[in-house]
């Protein structure tokens, strides 16, 4: 699904979210060279339910038309959080919701086109901001299902929101399920759409080859991956239908010590025949944040913590109970005794001497009368 106008999520989803983070910068950490283990290298996806990643992209273009032989230079940097929902019951695999955010666009439009680029870079910003997809990924890692475009949205609006889609794709490299060796490469083919129909039709191949095994600064052990992407898209409307290719080269790197892609950077040059040509350049970097189910788990923790310093003497005690020093309650009812605390005054000789004492007086007093 592709929501256009983001709605509410749960609390505690948009906080993690909001607070997912990304570290090092788009030409990636540094990477010591280590020696691969004997039995190969395995390539798997952390896509427990619940789990989160925070991806950075930079897309850039050159396009050059061909009937007018002028060129143009468009860019787009955005954020992408990814929350993996659990098995998609429709499309199968995996349900990951992806959320754009912090989108910056600078874009250039052909000459003669009836609005100014103010205008339209503001309604794609505004298009993208809050942008919510679900897709769905496989074990592997292939992508089985990404959302069409609604068809009531502008042309060039609709390249736009293109270019972002397919960076979704991105995220994920199909991987088998074999160790790999260095030096070893293998083949996925790509299909999306159904051939004659209408919408959109893909057809493709990618080789990727292992290149070397690495451990960061930080210590996560990573393959450097060299990737060749060739594709083949049918765009088919009421008016007919329009053929483009693509192809790519890229590298990326994916942890074996976090399960997740980490970062791809390349070159892709599509091909629309007696229109353009466009050369993309993209930089991608991903994060693993925290899972859902573990940040709920602390919370709950956090919440349940009852006070258990039953001292009112002590310094960290919280309570009703007044510190009384020595920690005993006052027992003392003599208010004579030296430790007495009371209100009480005290009488020499006790109650009962006092008045013997009285009355003795009050005696003598009388026989002198």
């Amino acid at each position: 699904m592709l929501r256009l106008v983001r709605p509410l999520r749960a609390a505690l989803v948009a906080l993690v979210l909001a607070g997912a983070t990304l570290s090092g910068c788009a030409s990636g950490p540094k990477m010591t060279k280590i020696e691969a283990p004997a039995e190969g290298l395995t390539l798997r996806y952390d896509l427990t339910p619940g789990q989160t990643y925070a991806g950075h992209v930079r897309r850039s273009e050159h396009v050059r038309d061909t009937l007018s032989g002028t060129s143009m230079t468009r860019s787009i940097s955005f954020d992408i959080n990814l929350v993996v929902a659990g098995p998609d019951a429709e499309n199968g695999g995996h349900k990951v919701m992806a959320r754009f955010s912090n989108v910056d666009l600078r874009w250039s439009l052909p000459p003669g086109t009836p609005f100014s680029i103010a205008e339209f870079t503001n309604s794609a910003k505004a298009a993208l901001q809050g942008l919510e997809v679900d897709l769905s990924v496989d074990s592997n890692g292939k992508v089985l299902y990404v959302p069409p475009l609604p068809t009531n949205i502008d042309f060039f609006l609709t390249q736009v929101l293109q270019g972002v889609l397919d960076v979704l794709e991105t995220a994920f490299l199909t991987v088998p399920e074999r160790p790999l060796k260095i030096g070893e490469s293998w083949s996925d083919e790509k299909k999306r759409g159904r051939e004659g129909k209408l919408g959109l039709y893909m057809t493709g191949e990618v080789k990727t080859t292992v290149e070397g095994f690495f451990r960061t600064e930080s210590g996560e052990e990573v393959v450097r991956l060299a990737i060749t992407d060739n594709e083949r898209a049918v765009t088919t409307t009421k008016e007919g239908s329009h053929e483009n290719k693509k192809e790519g080269k890229t590298t990326s790197h994916f942890s074996t010590s976090g399960d997740y892609l980490v970062s791809t950077k390349g070159e892709i040059t599509e091909f629309d025949p007696g229109k353009s040509t466009t050369i993309v350049k993209l930089e991608v970097t991903w994060e693993k944040g925290q899972s859902l189910a573990s940040v709920a788990a602390q919370a709950a923790a956090a919440s349940e913590e009852t006070q258990s310093i039953t001292d009112p003497c002590d310094d960290d005690y919280v309570g009703g109970e007044e510190c009384v020093e020595g920690g005993e309650v006052q027992s003392i009812t003599d208010p004579c005794d030296d430790d007495y605390v009371g209100a009480e005054e005290c009488v020499e000789g006790g109650a009962a001497e006092g008045d013997a004492k009285a009355g003795d007086e009050a005696k003598a007093e009388a026989d002198a009368g």
